[in-house]
């Protein structure tokens, strides 16, 4: 009964119903069990991607602040993948940096979820003081593949502020998963002691083939400022890996071929240096 007067709400023409059914949405965890609400959260989202182009920016703020809050409560996947991604490719470049320093911030508390059964082998592991017992290979934050190529364009925003706020969070969110175990493995050289650079370097490393996968698809993309972002990006993330960019070469060298004729200086510098 809740769910379609929240719909209602969220669709109101006028824009202080919008932000008051926001304020629901984020208390809602707080009102209902993750079971109540899990059922309905794609209904929800839904309406939430409808609306993430209205004109006010306190609409959009608080639009994300729902977001924010159903995404704390670790819903599948394949919600996140069809409609946060949809939010975060318009809010990562939305015109007010209110809202874009509120979804950064958002993805820096998402990058350190874990799946809820890798928190319940974790416990059943310590309460047992079973090392076997624990998965083999790193653990890897539930959303964190998804996300990161969002995150790292907080890195290359125009304002300085939300460049700075990115670069602080990246380095706690990175030494946080490095205290949960996550992206611990011999072959990364990264270890507990490690420093924080040494974790954003282990976490960024690890998800390179699907960051510039990400890459290769956005810079086919016929509009000037998604290729833009998308060759910053490339150009961030072999940076911040200091990986070896041979085991990338069949997406890195189709890139190469195409800066070089592009008209855009810019695009091309970064495309090469990286």
């Amino acid at each position: 009964e809740i769910v379609p007067i929240v719909v209602k709400g969220l669709d109101d023409s006028f824009h202080e119903v919008k932000k008051e059914t926001c304020r629901f949405v984020v208390d809602a965890p707080n009102l209902l069990s993750r079971g109540d609400l899990e059922g309905h959260m794609e209904t929800i989202l839904k309406c939430i991607v409808r609306n993430m182009s209205h004109p006010h920016f306190k609409v959009r703020l608080m639009l994300v602040s729902a977001v924010d809050a159903l995404v704390g409560l670790k819903p599948p996947k394949a919600l996140i993948d069809k409609f946060v991604v949809t939010i975060l490719h318009e809010v990562c470049f939305d015109k007010a940096h209110q809202v874009r320093r509120k979804s950064y911030d958002s993805i820096a508390s998402w990058l350190t979820l874990l799946d809820d059964d890798d928190e319940a082998e974790e416990a059943e592991a310590e309460s047992e003081e079973a090392e076997a017992m624990v998965p083999a290979g790193p653990r890897v934050p539930v959303y964190a593949e998804i996300l990161l190529p969002f995150y790292l364009l907080g890195l290359l925003d125009e304002e300085e502020a939300i460049r700075e706020s990115a670069g602080r969070n990246l380095k706690s969110l990175c030494e946080k998963n490095s205290e949960n175990g996550c992206y611990l493995s011999a072959d990364m050289d990264v270890g507990d002691e490690g420093s924080q650079e040494d974790h954003v370097k282990g976490m960024v490393r690890f998800h390179l083939r699907y960051i510039t996968g990400v890459c290769k698809r956005d810079l086919a993309e016929w509009t000037a400022s998604k290729k833009l972002a998308a060759a910053r990006l490339l150009n961030t993330a072999t940076k911040l890996s200091e990986a070896d960019v041979t085991p990338y070469l069949d997406v890195v060298v189709p890139l190469l071929f195409g800066a070089v004729g592009d008209e855009s200086e810019e695009f091309a510098h970064l495309v090469v240096s990286s």
